[in-house]
């Protein structure tokens, strides 16, 4: 079997050493390093399989040195990796094709060793890979190729492993209105995008329903994380190719949920009215005409903006306003009153949440902006109802 190994290991690296094979477009450094590479795995296979656990330091370092030539040389890691992969098997093969009889339980033993072996070798290459770009200052360099290649639709896995990264089937898009961001509350695998009309973080996912669910629910902690208060736009991308859609009706959402003050966790698909209203100034008039019998009573319409803010719930109103919760009733009543419209009923929270926006929309008019989301209770006197006295 000896025989066999150094007869088929030579001609294997002949091809290499002249240039053909895997590594065509390495240099003669990396392929003589390649070489030394399969020479010290089928040798140590030879030798030890039947005990060894793993091989020498000096050993590893071949693949060490073989990672910092591949960085020197520019050289992508996945393809140094395919080569290797292709290398092993060659070898394995060509033993398999001149064994003699008898020889195949010593081969299938050997084999499995091998196969594991390889895998040990094939991980202190990335190692020692990502080792020497690091050194180099080539992780940001690379991380940003990779993440310009899916802003671009055009996603490229080859960039992805040069990263230390992996092409995901999926991406949920994260946009905020805040142009930096503390990256460090992001995991190594989020590749973040920051720019002058905010930021943009790419989670990899999968797209099924669970999987959405939980990226979903860490996207909201990274925010937390890096200090994020404003709104948070969430869109999906089902495949790599869709992320320059969704990253640009991401940015868009953002950019309108800023104009109307909206907090927490927003969806565009939940804004499309919005977007046409911010699109169509003459629309914008006509839907606004609902809050225009109050529009000069800022107490109302602050009101109706923190009612429709707080998904309709009183106590929170109330105490966001700092008034006592028969005087939002009051209020409330006063709105219906005056506009004929239940801001309470199905059709009147439609139609004041778009008069609401496109009164907001329109610059010159903006709104009070949103208070906090806890102010301290205040003993306001309530105001009177028809007919009542304030108790």
């Amino acid at each position: 079997m000896r025989a066999a190994h150094v007869e088929i290991l030579e001609d294997l690296s002949d091809g290499i050493l002249e240039g053909n094979g895997p590594l065509t477009s390495a240099g003669p450094v990396s392929r003589r390093l390649w070489v030394s590479s399969a020479r010290t795995v089928m040798e140590a296979g030879l030798d030890v399989w039947s005990g060894a656990a793993s091989l020498p330091d000096q050993d590893w370092n071949i693949h060490v040195e073989l990672a910092q030539d591949a960085v020197a040389n520019g050289l992508p890691l996945g393809h140094v990796l395919r080569g290797i992969e292709i290398g092993y098997t060659a070898l394995v093969t060509g033993y398999w094709r001149v064994a003699e009889p008898g020889d195949h339980t010593e081969l299938v033993a050997y084999t499995a060793w091998n196969g594991k072996l390889a895998d040990s070798c094939l991980q202190a290459l990335r190692d020692g890979y990502f080792l020497s770009v690091k050194s180099d200052g080539r992780v940001e360099v690379a991380r940003q190729a990779f993440l310009e290649s899916l802003l671009a639709g055009t996603p490229r896995a080859d960039l992805a492993v040069n990263a230390g990264l992996a092409l995901c089937p999926a991406y949920l898009v994260m946009a905020v209105p805040a142009r930096t961001v503390a990256t460090d509350a992001f995991p190594r695998d989020v590749l973040v995008n920051q720019t002058e009309r905010g930021s943009i973080a790419l989670f990899p996912t999968a797209d099924a329903p669970d999987m959405w669910a939980r990226t979903e629910a860490q996207a909201r902690r990274c925010a937390q994380l890096s200090g994020v208060s404003s709104v948070i736009v969430l869109a999906r991308a089902a495949e790599p190719q869709g992320i320059p859609a969704a990253v640009a009706d991401a940015e868009r959402a953002s950019v309108l949920a800023s104009a109307l003050q909206l907090s927490g966790v927003v969806r565009p698909e939940t804004l499309r009215m919005e977007q046409v209203l911010a699109e169509d100034g003459l629309l914008r008039q006509d839907v606004s005409q609902v809050i225009e019998p109050i529009m000069d009573q800022c107490d109302l319409i602050t009101t109706l903006h923190q009612l429709y803010q707080t998904d309709l719930d009183r106590s929170r109103t109330a105490t966001r306003l700092g008034i006592h919760r028969r005087t939002l009733s009051y209020r409330l009543q006063k709105i219906a009153t005056v506009t004929g419209v239940d801001p309470l009923s199905s059709r009147g929270i439609k139609a004041f949440q778009l008069a609401l926006a496109a009164h907001q929309l329109e610059a010159e008019r903006p709104l009070p902006e949103s208070l906090p989301e806890e102010l301290p209770v205040q003993r306001a006197k309530p105001e009177e109802l028809p007919g009542q006295r304030a108790s």
